[in-house]
């Protein structure tokens, strides 16, 4: 047992410290605002047997994105099991954005999705993101980056499946927009010198849709009391995004496709049977070239509480 520990321990300590010193260099996605990788049924060792129907969470999530923008995420997630097979999930967020170019805040997304075990440690996962805005806030009469928009603005389909093997947890999702935003941003319409004149500009934004895998392995310590779970995250952007040039001609975002491989860290301790309280960490090892969709991170942090009855 005490062997056990010292393992889970130092892999914890190891995960934490390469995790750190990648972040000083580097930038990539972060998959708490596309949304799939943090709905339910779709995050690591979220899949164990209940016979308490209702389940709720409430968390808060901090990011660094590109020219230290700061994104502050409160959210409030409900699970009802219908069934020992059959589950319905419904997830609301609220987004703060704060850089030089100005503060927006407001409601961001929905999410519904059920989930549906398949047997053999399988499960099936359909939901769709609901946007409650447009993506396309502005100040002083300029539409936004999208890297100060508080939603991606689109309508978008999820659908996922999970296996389990002992510790082991693998997650393959598609997130696929079915309609897109009405971001106008173009950059040569701020003065020169602007820190919009940094970004992409997203006119007529059209977003490609996205593919994540995860491998994750779970270390119990005290009967359970304790869960670590490092894995990591590969999120695939399927093609090059579009948008209108100033010209008014469609282009193409080369560079916007690609993969982003993310490392994620759970910490979960079980205050009691009914409750718990988790801390995730997620930072990039290898990034697109390009990121016109304002998911750019340098970290995400997020803390949650979650209770059954």
């Amino acid at each position: 047992m005490k062997s056990a520990k010292a393992l889970s321990f130092a892999l914890l300590f190891f995960c934490f410290t390469i995790v750190f010193a990648i972040t000083k260099n580097l930038k990539a996605q972060g998959c708490s605002d596309a949304g799939f990788c943090s709905i339910h049924s779709l995050k690591p060792d979220e899949h164990t047997e209940s016979v308490l129907l209702n389940q709720v969470k409430a968390g808060i999530s901090y990011g660094r994105g590109e020219n230290s923008v700061k994104i502050i995420s409160p959210y409030l997630e409900y699970t009802r099991n219908l069934n020992s097979c059959l589950s319905i999930s419904g997830k609301i967020l609220f987004t703060s954005v704060k850089g030089d170019l100005g503060d927006v805040s407001g409601m961001s997304d929905g999410f519904i999705s059920a989930s549906y075990s398949a047997g053999n440690n399988t499960g099936l996962t359909l939901g769709f993101k609901i946007p409650f805005n447009d993506g396309n806030s502005a100040i002083n009469n300029l539409s936004l980056p999208m890297a100060y928009q508080t939603s991606l603005g689109t309508l978008d389909i999820i659908a996922g499946i999970n296996h389990s093997h002992d510790k082991f947890e693998f997650t393959a999702a598609l997130q696929q927009p079915l309609t897109q935003n009405k971001n106008t941003f173009s950059a040569n319409l701020y003065p020169a010198g602007s820190e919009a004149q940094l970004y992409q500009s997203t006119k007529n934004y059209k977003r490609s849709g996205d593919v994540l895998l995860r491998a994750a392995y779970t270390f119990d310590i005290d009967n359970g009391k304790f869960k670590i779970t490092p894995g990591i995250l590969p999120i695939f952007h399927l093609a090059n995004d579009k948008y209108t040039d100033a010209n008014g001609i469609e282009q193409s975002i080369d560079g916007s496709q690609g993969v982003t491989l993310n490392g994620n860290l759970f910490l979960v301790y079980e205050v009691s049977k009914k409750n718990s309280i988790e801390l995730s960490f997620g930072a990039p090892m290898k990034s697109r070239t390009i990121r016109p969709d304002g998911l750019t991170r340098k970290f995400a942090l997020s803390l949650e509480y979650k209770a059954r009855f």
